[in-house]
């Protein structure tokens, strides 16, 4: 292979590695709507590969071989996109109406989404209001305090100014620890959600805040499935799908399904495993006897989402006002040590007769 081929496979791959959810969905809404219009899967990748952006042509191109080799549509997004999304796709493919089970699959995956950005979004923001109080005896270690320093030694200092000055210096001079130990607490508490399972994760998962966790798997689940059964999947194969890409911790309930399926149990009362709520299952038990299982199991994914967003969006607030009272307590009391070691300098020089 040469020189100009290794590049071109790199680049490649490169591509690839950018080619995220949302932009799988944006890619499959494109397509779904060429589709609609009458131009076939094959002739719809080829548009997507002449007009789109260097990402989705070298998505294109790359789906475009395996049609050419005979595979269909969603066989030839294999390693390119998500596993749930290829097999929704791939039964939305059985429907007379393949555009529009199609486009319904990317409909519900992007509520999904969506879900999850605002999961992040509303995280992130009183973690904000944390940084900026860090940033604050950071900013006065770096600039104020090194000018109090000129005029008195530190051990001479009021506690209080003491205490600030050490605190910052920490996160001023170690903050790459801070920001490794951060980072490290994150992933190790992300695995442990994601591939702790057992008895005793089961019992903690009725408890708060590894409730918060459960609802979301649970909302994420429920979605899953409703994407399946609309995009044409009988409920079996829905939850076979939907337990073979799932995480440890997210299988250990829906096996428990399975085995209460066979047992003959009818399906909301094998999803009564503790992912769902009782509330929930009860939901579930009316609406699937008016409105089918399919429309249950859209219904409760949005039901879910929007319960979900509704307890996060009152936790995200608790904790913006508990970061901001930090922000306000933090600044307030670098201002307060400020004076109070002025005050402390001018007694010591007093008593010391340098100043009358």
């Amino acid at each position: 292979m040469t020189i100009k081929e290794r590049l071109k496979e790199f680049e490649t791959k490169f591509y690839y590695m950018q080619f995220n959810f949302s932009r799988q969905l944006n890619f499959l809404d494109g397509i779904f709507l060429l589709i609609g219009d009458g131009i076939a899967p094959r002739d719809a990748l080829r548009l997507t590969m002449n007009a789109g952006d260097p990402i989705d042509t070298a998505v294109a191109r790359n789906m475009l071989g395996r049609l050419r080799e005979g595979f269909p549509l969603s066989s030839s997004m294999r390693d390119l996109f998500r596993h749930d999304v290829a097999a929704a796709v791939a039964a939305a493919e059985q429907s007379s109406d393949f555009a529009g089970a199609g486009l319904k699959v990317v409909r519900h995956l992007r509520e999904q989404l969506e879900t999850r950005q605002g999961v992040v979004g509303r995280l992130l923001r009183p973690l904000a209001y944390f940084v900026l109080a860090i940033g604050l005896y950071s900013m006065f270690s770096a600039i104020i305090w090194p000018r109090y320093e000129d005029f008195a030694p530190i051990d001479t200092w009021h506690p209080l100014a003491r205490t600030s000055h050490i605190f910052g210096l920490f996160f001023v001079n170690y903050w790459y620890l801070v920001v490794a130990g951060l980072v490290l607490l994150g992933l190790t508490v992300r695995y442990l959600m994601i591939n702790w399972t057992g008895t005793l994760r089961l019992y903690l998962d009725q408890l708060w805040p590894l409730t918060l966790y459960r609802g979301i798997q649970a909302a994420n689940t429920l979605e899953s499935l409703g994407t399946l059964l609309v995009a044409g999947h009988d409920f079996r194969t829905a939850l076979a799908m939907a337990t073979k890409y799932a995480s440890p911790h997210t299988k250990q309930y829906l096996t428990k399904v399975r085995y209460r399926l066979r047992d003959g149990r009818n399906i909301p009362r094998a999803l009564d495993v503790g992912l769902l709520t009782d509330n929930d299952i009860s939901r579930l038990r009316l609406l699937a006897e008016f409105k089918g299982l399919r429309d249950a199991m859209v219904r409760m994914g949005a039901t879910s989402r929007q319960i979900l967003m509704k307890r996060l969006g009152a936790m995200s607030a608790l904790l913006s006002a508990m970061g901001l009272a930090v922000v306000a307590a933090s600044y307030a009391g670098l201002v307060l040590s400020m004076y109070l070691n002025i005050a402390n300098m001018q007694t010591q020089l007093t008593g010391a007769g340098i100043i009358p």
